[in-house]
């Protein structure tokens, strides 16, 4: 006969965290699975060193959700990469990656805006914001928000460390 630990049965009678938008664990990369943009389809996804905080989805502060199945979506926020080069470029895309592989992701494409907040004295930074739009992934489950951004042979993958959930 066959018991579970006492440490597996206080595990089990433990109730799971409440979620929460801003979480800090879980895996540092997942597969998206979402088609790539368009025009950067033989770009390498590659994981950057980056700050990319979220100010808002749909113009309110960034909740765990849930959110719509399929609904709209923008997101804007800021990202700045780790390159000496070229730390904010152009091209920018919102991705939800989802915590079951099983699930599709979604891809949210937008643009740089100013962020003078952000800039300070630093021209270099201008154009750290940006403004995405897309659609919330159209399958139920939790999904992690990355920023990709680069050229159209490189993105840089952002981990903005937001998971939210969608049903």
């Amino acid at each position: 006969e066959t018991s579970a630990s006492p440490a597996a049965e206080d595990a089990a009678a433990t109730p799971a965290p409440a979620p929460s938008a801003i979480d800090e664990s879980g895996p540092v990369t997942l597969d998206a699975n979402v088609d790539m943009p368009l025009g950067f389809e033989t770009a390498v996804v590659e994981t950057g060193e980056c700050m990319t905080p979220v100010d808002y989805f749909n113009e309110k502060p960034v909740v765990p959700g849930p959110y719509a199945l399929g609904s709209d979506v923008t997101a804007s926020g800021w990202n700045i990469t780790s390159s000496k080069d070229d730390p904010v470029p152009a091209a920018i895309f919102g991705v939800f990656k989802p915590y079951d592989k099983t699930l599709k992701g979604a891809l949210l494409s937008g643009e740089r805006t100013e962020r003078a907040d952000v800039a300070g004295e630093n021209k270099q930074f201008t154009m750290a914001g940006f403004r995405l739009a897309g659609k919330f992934p159209s399958m139920s489950g939790k999904y992690r928000f990355y920023v990709w951004t680069g050229t159209k042979d490189r993105l840089i993958e952002c981990d903005s460390r937001i998971v939210v959930q969608v049903q």
